[in-house]
């Protein structure tokens, strides 16, 4: 697995469980289905490497790096309350296992228990663990509980931990923008997010909210364009961008985000009919 063929492992792991069945020790030692839980994994057959989980947990049920590895399994399948229950066994077995009472927050956080979450943050602190991650999600539970000055200071840590990590920044931006303060949310969260990583769709996607607020066009088609330039076939940031022309009198611009929009998606009749009033405008600018 390590060493990348995920295909071999899969191999060694079965000839490893028909060898301790011959020997009549398959039921006895839980690292051989773990093995083989790993090795399916890898193999990307999720729902077939649960099922070897549970068989070690069968065998050694307090056993919390197990439970630690199934939840982990869980969470990459989006089964979050299944996921909870994994990291709560492992918390329950070893009350000192920092990284599983952060997967635990996390995932608690995911399930909207925002009170479970900040409380478990709160614990997985006091351990060891990653304290950049444990500060960032404390954060964001914080801002979504209202308490929004303990927010900003626990991503301010967070920031001070991550060094060049975009995901802060994101949640900083999110904060001021949820307080209407768009111009710190520009300047002390999105931008930087950008900055860090200028492929950030997501990011750029934040700022065209900002910039739409605050009504500052020019800014609008500059993210929209970044947009753009990830993913040149993302149709909501070309709709946009020709409405946002449309509106600055670029008509020309707006007919050009049309013709890409049309190639796209042929049968699209907002699109035609925007089309229609492009050419109108068009027409009566000749006219004149």
């Amino acid at each position: 697995i390590d060493t990348g063929y995920p295909s071999r492992s899969l191999e060694a792991a079965n000839r490893l469980m028909i060898r301790a069945q011959q020997d009549g020790v398959l039921m006895q030692d839980s690292r051989i289905w773990l093995s083989k839980a790993r090795a399916l994994t890898g193999h990307r057959e999720y729902g077939k490497s649960i099922t070897y989980y549970s068989m070690a947990l069968e065998i050694d049920q307090q056993n919390e790096k197990l439970w630690y590895e199934k939840g982990e399994l869980h969470r990459k399948l989006k089964q979050w309350e299944e996921a909870e229950i994994c990291f709560q066994n492992a918390t329950e077995i070893d009350y000192t296992f920092g990284e599983a009472w952060l997967k635990l927050s996390q995932t608690k956080e995911r399930l909207e228990n925002l009170g479970g979450a900040e409380e478990g943050y709160h614990i997985a602190l006091e351990l060891e663990g990653n304290k950049g991650l444990v500060n960032l999600g404390l954060g964001r539970v914080q801002s979504k509980l209202g308490k929004v000055k303990e927010a900003l200071k626990s991503v301010e840590k967070a920031i001070a931990l991550m060094g060049e990590d975009y995901r802060p920044y994101m949640v900083r931006g999110d904060i001021y923008f949820g307080l209407g303060d768009y111009e710190r949310a520009d300047s002390k969260g999105y931008s930087k997010a950008v900055n860090i990583r200028p492929d950030l769709k997501r990011g750029w996607r934040k700022l065209t909210k900002v910039y739409r607020s605050q009504d500052k066009k020019e800014l609008l088609i500059m993210s929209l364009s970044r947009i753009l330039e990830i993913d040149s076939e993302d149709e909501d940031a070309l709709w946009e961008r020709a409405e946002t022309h449309f509106e600055t009198k670029k008509l020309g611009d707006a007919m050009g985000d049309v013709h890409k929009l049309l190639a796209l998606n042929p049968g699209n009749q907002k699109v035609r009919k925007f089309k229609a009033m492009i050419l109108e405008k068009l027409d009566a600018k000749e006219w004149d």
